[in-house]
């Protein structure tokens, strides 16, 4: 598109359909800044449908604007409106924001079984019966039956369990849902030893306290961003060596073999080479 393209695109819309937009019309209504070149994004998005000719857009219905510009912009330029078709916003594990890998509240779609199943256990009870519905392939009657026995007073985890069961075996097979679930089970639940614990080594040679070869070993595997967020752990209490508290950062002794348990999520075992 040359400017003219662009100028004649603008002339498509005019402001007052811009500020059907709420987002827009809020800041307009509360005299906060509102640019010209924001109007543009949903403009050159309803565009992209022209380009293509869409028959068809899916969006969230956080694209509701913008998926419906591109009907009237297809319009404007002759073209056969595009039918659309919206789906909710699935908020992540801290429920309050949409699910999002850069926020770190999102359960993957390619991670580990156990990994997938202990993240489906953190979803919050309110959005349950919303996880049912947009993640699950469980059949809309079945799922008010899940929303009964919540609204009965059935323990929540119960039903989780039952949830990231079937997400796990969506994406790994049921096999390895019911071999999640077991691990589950023994290491959140009965606080067990898992066989495939990972280990975190460190260098029996090295000259510094074994908090500090800790602490480095555990941000050269990328579980930690630095040496304070390890030693909070200590500090609160949240760590465990061979299932015995451990508060004393500084004073830590670690020997081979040892297990140790940092916060309610991470447990490793202690190498030493």
């Amino acid at each position: 598109m040359n400017f003219g393209d662009v100028i004649d695109l603008a002339a498509k819309c005019t402001v007052a359909r811009m500020l059907e937009r709420d987002d827009f019309k809020n800041r307009y209504e509360n005299h906060l800044p509102l640019s010209v070149h924001e109007f543009f994004y949903p403009l050159m998005q309803g565009y992209d449908s022209v380009a293509i000719k869409a028959d068809i857009e899916l969006g969230g219905t956080d694209q509701t604007f913008n998926v419906l510009m591109g009907r009237n912009i297809q319009r404007d330029y002759g073209q056969e409106p595009q039918l659309t078709l919206f789906v909710p916003i699935l908020e992540g594990l801290d429920g309050v924001n949409k699910m999002s890998k850069s926020l770190g509240n999102y359960v993957g779609v390619n991670e580990p079984a156990s990994v997938m199943y202990e993240k489906c256990m953190k979803v919050p009870d309110n959005l349950i019966i919303k996880y049912y519905n947009l993640c699950t392939d469980v059949h809309p009657d079945e799922i008010a039956k899940v929303e009964r026995r919540l609204k009965n007073g059935e323990n929540p985890r119960d039903v989780k369990m039952d949830l990231a069961t079937e997400i796990v075996t969506l994406y790994h097979g049921a096999e390895e849902a019911a071999a999640a679930k077991e691990r589950f089970i023994s290491v959140f639940q009965q606080n067990e030893i898992p066989d495939d614990v990972p280990e975190i080594v460190l260098n029996g040679a090295e000259d510094a306290p074994d908090a500090i070869k800790l602490s480095n070993a555990l941000i050269e595997k990328g579980d930690f961003k630095g040496r304070g967020e390890v030693r909070r752990i200590f500090e609160q209490g949240g760590a465990k060596l061979n299932e015995e508290k451990a508060a004393d950062y500084m004073g830590l002794t670690l020997k081979d073999g040892d297990v140790l348990r940092l916060g309610k999520n991470r447990m490793y075992k202690v190498v030493i080479k």
